[in-house]
């Protein structure tokens, strides 16, 4: 900012506090000011304010017409296809795009804060070129079992092979294509023996293929 002779503006974090957190739902406070989002991840409300701090520089600096009600509103509307997001309630399933090490840390947050009441089975296909075993070190405390499938990429990993790098954890199926994989997940959810517990299956692990997950869910 110095170099190109801008101001730097900072997001007040200590002015941050989130107030509910649910599926589908995460309220938050910022300096006094209380907004709602659709997007419930724990990162989110970080994401807001950023976006908050933004558009108060513009309004400063280019009397741009945006209200406190307007933020309100559009923070409220907004949408983040693949974060997180509810493709389906019965069976619950969420898709997130976690992909790398720093995906996986927010991932495991939002289900340390939100998973408690639910059994918790992934669907999880990675590619063979990332940190396989550092994202699963991270994600698998949080995973009561596992389908394995395979992205449709080439540089992606089998699902036999990526089964073989989860420890100490149910592996209820190896499903080499997306389809057979989320085939496997309705089979599981129509004859689930845990009728009293809740259950999340949750896909991650894959921009490729989180997005075939949820055309084939939202059939």
């Amino acid at each position: 900012c110095l170099d190109m002779q801008n101001t730097l503006y900072k997001v007040d974090f200590k002015s941050l506090e989130i107030t509910h957190q649910s599926f589908g739902k995460l309220t938050f406070n910022y300096l006094d000011q209380s907004y709602d989002l659709t997007l419930f991840a724990s990162y989110q409300a970080e994401n807001a304010t950023l976006a908050i701090e933004a558009i108060k520089a513009l309004i400063k600096h280019h009397s741009l017409t945006v209200t406190p009600e307007h933020i309100q509103v559009g923070l409220k509307k907004a949408q983040w296809i693949g974060r997180l997001e509810i493709v389906s309630q019965k069976p619950f399933i969420i898709i997130d795009g976690a992909h790398n090490l720093h995906g996986i840390k927010g991932l495991a947050k939002s289900i340390e804060a939100l998973g408690k009441n639910y059994r918790i089975i992934g669907l999880v296909g990675i590619l063979k070129d990332k940190d396989v075993d550092g994202m699963l070190e991270i994600i698998t405390p949080y995973l009561d079992a596992v389908i394995t499938t395979k992205p449709d990429n080439p540089r992606a990993m089998s699902a036999e092979e990526l089964a073989k790098h989860f420890h100490g954890i149910n592996i209820l199926n190896r499903c080499e294509t997306i389809s057979d994989a989320v085939s496997a997940l309705y089979a599981h959810s129509s004859n689930s023996v845990h009728e009293m517990e809740q259950t999340l299956y949750l896909a991650f692990g894959s921009l490729y293929m989180i997005g075939e997950v949820r055309s084939l869910t939202r059939k």
